[in-house]
């Protein structure tokens, strides 16, 4: 007997809803389903399912936002002293992107560096020497 052309079971639905509000692509909800693609389209297409997938994942941020403040406000500074720097360092990159992430802040780290490449030897020494004063005039503040 063919699973995939028999319809989806209420537990099937409510799963395939849940996945959704996960994250999950609806390619990735039909390979833990077993299912074809366009089932789980047309089963997540309806309003009433789109409002329900809206609703799970509102519970979803709460319980973990819920869990994060248990987390965070369990940690004490023994904790920390107790901590490898490796874990040290982690932890406090993950917080600092987390805090850029609610701040609607860019989480990516990229520099721009523009190089200036002299086509002279004296055009090389003028802007050594251009570099210079200006450190100079860093250092005098």
């Amino acid at each position: 007997m063919n699973t995939k052309r028999l319809p989806m079971n209420t537990e099937e639905i409510e799963r395939a809803k849940t996945l959704k509000a996960s994250g999950l692509s609806i390619h990735q909800i039909a390979l833990t389903l077993k299912r074809d693609d366009k089932t789980i389209k047309k089963c997540l297409a309806t309003p009433e399912a789109i409002e329900q997938v809206k609703e799970i994942k509102k519970d979803l941020i709460s319980k973990f936002e819920n869990l994060a403040d248990k987390l965070i406000d369990s940690i004490k500074p023994a904790d920390i002293e107790k901590s490898s720097m490796l874990q040290r360092v982690t932890a406090s990159g993950i917080a600092i992107d987390k805090s850029r992430l609610l701040s609607n802040q860019s989480t990516s780290n990229e520099a721009v560096i523009i190089l200036q490449v002299p086509d002279t030897k004296e055009e090389y020494l003028r802007m050594k020497e251009a570099r210079k004063k200006m450190l100079e005039g860093e250092n005098d503040d």
